[in-house]
């Protein structure tokens, strides 16, 4: 992603697109996979000056309005990702980290059952489902 294309898309949300907002998200949006805070201040530091408490200010508004996405996966991380607008989960290594998206959703089977089972909830807003396991490389 351009930066230009990080601007429109911060201006179509009606967010203000500081210099500092623009690097996070084309870098966010270049990486292509959910990455950790720290790893995303080293590589929006190599573009400009930005320190943790600004970039989780613009991480949390930016995922507000739904530019970015933040997962929370085991180990009490969370992770961030730009979000294409497409609705996705992931297969998640449990040997090295490695990520892979997964594009069919089952949530809806899966909401039915357990609103079913529910006694104080009436209803589903959002959902994460993630899937645990060993890849190729790690499996040999």
């Amino acid at each position: 992603m351009t930066k230009e294309d990080a601007k429109n898309i911060l201006s179509y949300k009606k967010v203000s697109s500081t210099p500092k907002r623009v690097a996070l998200l084309s870098v966010l949006a270049s990486c292509g996979r959910p990455i950790s805070v720290a790893e995303l201040l080293k590589k929006v530091q190599k573009q400009i000056d930005i320190d943790l408490v600004t970039m989780y200010r613009n991480l949390t508004l930016m995922s507000s309005v739904g530019v970015v996405k933040e997962l929370h996966l085991q180990k009490g991380v969370s992770l961030y990702e730009y979000n294409k607008g497409d609705h996705h989960h992931h297969f998640i290594c449990k040997g090295c980290g490695y990520m892979e998206d997964i594009h069919d959703c089952i949530s809806t089977s899966i909401t039915e059952k357990a609103l079913k089972n529910a006694k104080r909830f009436t209803s589903v807003s959002d959902h994460s489902f993630e899937l645990f396991g060993i890849c190729n490389v790690c499996s040999k």
